[in-house]
């Protein structure tokens, strides 16, 4: 018959031998193991059972020790792993039925227990009414729970310590062994497919695929049958990422190729693929250079038709073809250096698919997209500056692929650092010249001193094409100068020492010779973690768009508090295909952030294909913004943040969609509104509660062990709550370094939070904290602001 089995109780059936060695008398039959996923089986004394509270059982349903445990175990050491608690079942009747009755007790054991009958410190609390009435389930004696705690009780129960002496592990394999296994391996895929065809947000389960590589021995057949299997596995993983290509839901084939890495690279782990190294290359290592060298041609071709504005299904064939060789390789090469190839490989191809989702036809880049109005007079400058910005709540819920497959909010605020718009950059046509004169600065932020600086002349389109590497020299300038509609990509890639110049005239919209000077600079250190990169690539545009007489919504910051979406026009959305292009993959709150002024919601929506995002700026009062002012608090943590580190090990927890990562990814979202709601009411102790909350939500989304929290900030944010002196704390951007943003406690300003810190170094218990440097930090009311300068 049917019975109910409560919320996280697990039961085994295991068979027993016919005759046992342990002097207990039984017919052959089966013992069931029940225990609830939280009990622990070896804590002592024992404290649940069934996951209930032990004390409760006993006092309500009138069970004593002896009941569960002999008499030679002494208190201290009674636990549930020698409690006599597993009742023996056997079988009976025309169909051998197994009596599950006993289940029924349990059963209302736990609804008694959640409907309120919870045991006090001093006394029994038995759910009902004020007057007495009973609100539970029926315990009278002839009740079906009542009648099975009797069966339980008169059963014969073995513990766990004495079921493994009596299992009869030889009837247990035969009968896992005659299970169907093509049933249940079509069963489970059937589940991955269908989690990822209906972009369900829970993990692709291959436990089965790791169960049986990780129990075999690695004879001939069974490493062959654990192989097969993985096959199987990635064989239903194309026919998704195909099925998703032909319905262009480009989100789907990028988590399918995302978990066709997970599936190898844990296969790997465990051991399945792991031959011995010897036999893999030559010597002097030229066998895998040759491998490399050819491999590489192949793969960037196969990534390019991934990139190609008319995308096919040829495009994921060549995937997996690809992926198929390097696996191919197993019996003769394959070693961990070629299986990281692949993973990496795959990891490109669903990048491939990022961009796509964020930019569209990702090849298509023309200057006709984008409306046209008359250039600045030659020889005049256009300048563009903007502030930073601190994030508030809701990073990383920006980032793609999480933006358009979750939806993302991000809660950020324009802040000036000691008094200045620290990101800038400039452009001027320059008559009778010719080419692109690209130049980078970085500067002090105390003096504005020069510290470095590069310099690139654009002649030819071949100076363009390594737009994609972002460690070239001025390769977000040249990211610019394509997303505009300089030269459309197609023609970089083939059209090799062709010059620059008939591009530029067209582009700056002049039949005379010109040449064009871009300027960007950067107040802030590398790798501050305030949205620099994305900033300047937005002021880089908007010097660029405001010279040449481009249009982009958004180049002048208007105040207001309706909701505006950042179409294909929009320099928001500018800027994030800048950063595709760059391959640096960011996400949109940068921009967001510093683009526009004061406080302001940040917004994106799932499955909305290519990404749009949404912004809603909240105008502050003046009292309320000069408390901020007081409050606010910004340190330099003297260590350059790692964020593509920190991104790639996030996207990747991203897509095997672990319940701890689900968690944090609902909390980041609700957190960024959250936020808003406590600044608009002017409360900011509890905004610091939700930066805190924040940044336990970085480290969650990183992993604590990934290095986003050095060990200074922990010191510093540890010595500053325990003096009472914040309310709340967060280093901005990825995390790993960069700048620390904190919300002083009332009354408390910046100068008292560097004084703490000061006093510590002094006092020799550094703590780490000697590399902080303190600057000021105030809110922006403008985001970015462009001007003409005339000659």
């Amino acid at each position: 018959g049917h019975f109910h089995v409560p919320l996280n109780l697990c039961l085994q059936l295991l068979p027993l031998r016919p005759s046992l060695n342990t002097g207990l008398e039984v017919a052959p039959s089966f013992v069931c193991i029940c225990l609830k996923v939280n009990d622990g089986i070896k804590d002592a004394p024992a404290k649940t059972l069934f996951g209930l509270d032990l004390q409760y059982v006993f006092e309500r349903y009138g069970i004593s020790e002896t009941d569960l445990w002999d008499e030679s175990i002494p208190p201290s050491k009674r636990m549930l792993w020698n409690a006599k608690i597993n009742p023996i079942l056997s079988a009976s009747g025309d169909g051998m039925q197994l009596d599950y009755s006993f289940l029924d007790w349990i059963d209302c054991l736990h609804q008694e227990y959640h409907l309120g009958g919870v045991r006090t410190d001093s006394s029994l609390v038995v759910v009902g009414k004020p007057d007495g009435t009973y609100l539970g389930p029926d315990l009278s004696a002839t009740s079906p729970a009542m009648l099975g705690l009797k069966q339980w009780k008169k059963a014969t129960r073995l513990s766990i310590s004495q079921i493994r002496k009596c299992v009869d592990s030889e009837a247990e394999a035969k009968y896992r062994n005659s299970i169907p296994f093509k049933k249940f391996e079509q069963s489970r895929l059937s589940e991955v497919v269908e989690v990822l065809d209906n972009r369900r947000h829970k993990p692709c389960n291959f436990d089965y695929v790791f169960d049986l590589v990780s129990s075999s021995n690695f004879t001939k057949g069974a490493a062959y049958l654990s192989l097969g299997v993985v096959r199987n596995a990635l064989q239903a993983l194309d026919a998704v990422a195909l099925q998703a290509l032909s319905k262009d839901h480009f989100d789907v084939v990028g988590r399918a190729l995302m978990t066709m890495e997970f599936l190898i690279d844990k296969t790997v782990v465990i051991g399945i693929l792991h031959q011995d190294l010897s036999k893999s290359t030559n010597a002097d290592g030229t066998e895998n250079d040759k491998i490399s060298i050819e491999g590489s041609m192949k793969e960037s071709m196969a990534i390019a038709r991934l990139q190609s504005p008319q995308i096919c299904k040829d495009a994921i064939t060549s995937i997996t073809s690809i992926r198929d060789a390097f696996l191919a390789s197993y019996n003769e090469s394959f070693n961990m250096h070629m299986v990281s190839e692949c993973c990496g490989f795959l990891k490109r191809a669903a990048s491939a698919m990022t961009e796509r989702c964020v930019s569209g036809n990702t090849n298509e880049r023309k200057p006709t997209t984008l409306a046209r109005t008359a250039p600045i007079s030659i020889g005049a400058t256009a300048n563009a500056s903007a502030p930073a910005r601190i994030d508030l709540a809701g990073g990383w819920s920006d980032t793609p692929p999480i933006s358009f497959e979750y939806g993302g909010k991000v809660a950020c605020l324009a802040v000036l650092i000691d008094g200045k718009r620290p990101l800038k950059a400039e452009c001027r046509m320059v008559k009778g010249s010719s080419g692109i004169k690209l130049r980078t600065e970085s500067r002090s932020l105390s003096d504005e001193a020069l510290l470095s600086s590069t310099e690139v002349t654009i002649c030819s389109l071949r100076d363009l094409a390594d737009y994609c590497n972002p460690m070239a020299d001025c390769a977000l300038l040249k990211c610019a100068l394509i997303q505009l509609g300089l030269v459309p990509l197609d023609i970089i890639c083939n059209s090799g020492s062709s010059s620059i110049q008939s591009y530029l005239k067209a582009f700056c919209q002049t039949g005379a010779d010109v040449g064009l000077e871009i300027t960007s600079q950067s107040l802030l250190p590398t790798g501050s973690g305030m949205g620099s990169s994305s900033i300047l690539g937005g002021c880089i545009l908007s010097a660029i768009a405001k010279c040449v007489g481009i249009k982009l919504i958004g180049m002048e910051d208007a105040p207001t508090e309706q909701v505006e979406m950042n179409d294909s026009n929009s320099l928001i959305h500018a800027v994030l295909m800048i950063e595709q292009l760059l391959t640096t993959g960011g996400g949109w709150q940068d921009n967001i952030g510093g683009l526009v002024g004061g406080l302001k919601l940040g917004s994106s929506d799932a499955h909305v294909l290519p990404l749009q995002t949404k912004v809603q700026r909240f105008n502050l009062p003046s009292p309320l913004i000069e408390e901020l002012n007081e409050r606010l608090v910004i340190a330099f943590s003297g260590k350059p943040r790692l964020a593509k580190n920190i991104l790639q090990g996030v996207l990747k927890r991203w897509a095997r969609r672990s319940n701890e990562i689900m968690s944090t990814v609902e909390g980041l979202v609700k957190g960024a509104s959250e936020a808003i709601d406590c600044v608009k009411a002017g409360d900011l102790d509890r905004l610091g509660q939700v930066m805190n909350q924040y940044w336990q939500f970085k480290i969650a989304m990183a992993g604590a062990d990934s290095g986003v929290e050095p060990k200074s900030v922990h010191s510093l944010l540890e010595l500053l709550f325990s003096k009472g002196a914040i309310v709340g704390g967060t280093l901005c951007g990825a995390g790993g370094g960069g700048f620390l943003a904190l919300l002083a406690s009332k009354g408390k300003a910046s100068s008292d939070i560097q004084a703490i810190a000061e006093n510590a170094v002094l006092s020799g218990d550094t703590l780490g904290l000697d590399s902080f440097s303190w600057h000021s930090c105030t809110v922006s009311k403008d985001g970015i602001f462009v001007n003409v300068a005339e000659a």
